[in-house]
């Protein structure tokens, strides 16, 4: 019987530690409205950027508005986890990332560039409002 009773007492701040935890490491639904109109800021600052310069800075944007979700890791691996906030844009997000990639890595040149810059902020507005 005492047994049973020390292992409960065990259990007990156990599950509530592993419970905050769990918590703590979940996804924010808002962003503070500190920290949007920051990365909004942000997104009109790069306007007059070259457009695969314009690109790069979105990723960037996207990368930080995760972590004001308070996503943790690369934005590779933030977008791994699915986020709550990019449902229906995941895969557009995705396209985008890998543009970027292409922009950074390739030595070829991306076509339609002025397009997907334009889009991708669309995308990043929709996510920040």
């Amino acid at each position: 019987m005492n047994d049973f009773f020390f292992l409960l007492l065990l259990a007990v701040p156990l599950t509530l530690a592993a419970s905050f935890l769990i918590a703590a490491k979940r996804q924010r639904k808002e962003l503070k409205p500190k920290d949007r109109s920051k990365l909004i800021n942000e997104l009109l600052r790069l306007e007059n950027r070259s457009s695969s310069e314009r690109i790069v800075g979105y990723d960037k944007v996207l990368d930080h508005a995760l972590a004001a979700y308070g996503l943790h890791g690369t934005l590779g691996e933030k977008l791994k986890k699915e986020p709550v906030v990019l449902r229906g844009k995941l895969d557009e997000i995705w396209k985008f990332h890998k543009i970027r990639n292409r922009i950074v890595h390739d030595l070829e040149p991306v076509a339609g560039l002025d397009e997907h810059a334009d889009r991708y902020k669309r995308l990043i507005l929709e996510i920040l409002t």
